[in-house]
């Protein structure tokens, strides 16, 4: 699906509606997922479904306006500066997610915790919270009537970035864009071809990394849920300077030496927990 999404934020003019409706579904998802319990628990999964396809359209949209935000600066000063820039942009923006993140376990924990709430009514409390604050946010970002309180001026409506290629339909011009773009960098750039494979693969790898921690510390560790909740906010918090001493070392080393330094600590660090007896990795793994 993203890259149909892609090609209607590319070909049409519904960038700003596909912002809309994505920040709206994700919302509403999120409270509905309140209702969680013993007995609601597939039906929650499911929405779980669509809350995540919702927020990689929305990003997709919401990533559109970027390059925006530095056109003035490209003309003015050049591509260089205008980089530069977009990597502040990028490390406040990934500062401040995992800000907010931290925030949201201490309000969430806290709250559950006054009230004396179990685990799953905790959750709930999380997920209304979070679909409350989802709902104001982006009322402030996509909505006309928060012109005087929000962000409303920097995603305001836009034309088609350029036409549907003569011959494609805009159901497939995205598909093949992508596959034009991949055969040409393995064909002309065969190095950047592997590093964005690479970083694919990474990407996913993380993204399954903390369902899968949180289930080995439960289950095969016989962690309590404080324990669980502690080492998830020590490695929000740690991921706070993390975004701030990665724009530092862009500019100072530029991206391309940032990332083989962070691929080869990658490796070194976690290669030797896969190669470990299962002995030993089971001791290593919560460190």
């Amino acid at each position: 699906m993203l890259p149909l999404i892609g090609a209607i934020i590319d070909h049409t003019d519904k960038r700003m509606q596909i912002g809309q409706v994505t920040a709206f579904s994700m919302g509403v998802v999120t409270l509905a997922q309140a209702c969680v319990s013993h007995d609601t628990w597939f039906l929650v999964t499911c929405l779980q479904v669509v809350s995540i396809c919702a927020y990689t359209f929305h990003n997709l949209a919401q990533l559109a306006y970027l390059p925006e935000l530095t056109a003035n600066l490209e003309q003015k000063e050049g591509v260089e500066a205008a980089d530069k820039e977009r990597n502040v942009i990028n490390s406040q923006g990934t500062f401040w997610m995992f800000a907010t993140e931290v925030v949201t376990i201490i309000v969430v924990y806290g709250v559950g915790t006054v009230v004396g709430a179990g685990n799953v009514d905790t959750a709930a409390i999380g997920q209304a919270m979070i679909g409350v604050f989802i709902l104001f946010v982006y009322w402030l970002i996509w909505s006309a009537k928060s012109d005087a309180l929000g962000w409303r001026h920097r995603f305001l409506a836009r034309g088609k970035l350029k036409d549907v290629p003569e011959g494609q339909s805009l159901v497939t011009t995205g598909f093949r864009q992508i596959a034009s773009t991949l055969c040409g960098l393995k064909a002309k750039y065969p190095y950047v071809f592997l590093l964005l494979i690479g970083v694919m693969i990474i990407d996913a790898a993380f993204g399954a990394f903390s369902t899968i921690a949180v289930t080995y510390m439960k289950y095969e560790l016989d962690a309590d849920n404080t324990l669980v909740t502690v080492i998830i906010l020590i490695l929000l918090v740690v991921s706070l300077p993390s975004a701030i001493a990665a724009r530092v070392a862009m500019d100072r080393f530029g991206p391309f030496h940032v990332a083989i330094a962070t691929s080869l600590y990658m490796v070194s660090w976690h290669g030797p927990l896969f190669t470990a007896p299962p002995r030993l990795a089971h001791h290593s793994f919560p460190c």
